[in-house]
């Protein structure tokens, strides 16, 4: 079992809470305005916005969520992809590796 804490201050944009062979898990923290460009997801993935509110860009098939506190995006394969953030955001990524 592996513990972490959310209230921590943040480490830059990306902060690691677990890396290694299968996955990563990091908190992402974007503020409002900024955007994270295109890129790939090593493989499935899932974030899930904590607060703010972000808008979620599939680059493969051109959907967009705007997502809010509590809700999240799941990808089921390595997929490129980009987020701008709406407000001030903290959300939390898990990666698989394929």
């Amino acid at each position: 079992m592996k513990t972490f804490d959310i209230s921590t201050p943040a480490q830059g944009t990306k902060t690691p809470i677990l890396k290694d062979e299968k996955r990563a898990v990091m908190r992402l923290e974007v503020k409002a305005g900024e955007a994270l460009p295109s890129h790939s997801s090593p493989g499935p993935l899932s974030l899930l916005v904590f607060r703010g509110e972000l808008e979620f860009s599939d680059d493969e098939t051109h959907e967009k969520a705007l997502l809010k506190p509590g809700q999240g995006i799941l990808l089921d394969k390595k997929s490129m992809h980009s987020v701008r953030a709406i407000q001030d955001t903290t959300c939390f990524v898990n990666a698989l590796f394929a």
